[in-house]
């Protein structure tokens, strides 16, 4: 009987380690999963802005050559 009774209690100990060890698992994976949400979200965000900004770049640089087209046709170096 006392064999029985170290071993539960041995077995007792053991899955309270094994659940204490699970459950700290599961906490870092949640953690480490927010935290490359929290990246993501950071990284969409610069990259919209850099991609808003190209184009808007592009847009001046698209305007101004529009403006350079109106001017030589204004002073008749260019027909259309």
């Amino acid at each position: 009987q006392p064999t029985i009774d170290v071993d539960e209690e041995t077995h007792s100990h053991t899955v309270d380690y094994d659940d204490e060890f699970l459950n700290r698992y599961i906490d870092r994976l949640e953690s480490d999963l927010e935290f490359w949400k929290d990246k993501y979200e950071v990284l969409q965000l610069e990259y919209y802005d850099q991609v808003r900004d190209s184009i808007k770049r592009l847009d001046a640089k698209f305007e101004r050559i529009m403006c350079s087209i109106d001017e030589f046709k204004d002073i008749g170096l260019i027909f259309f």
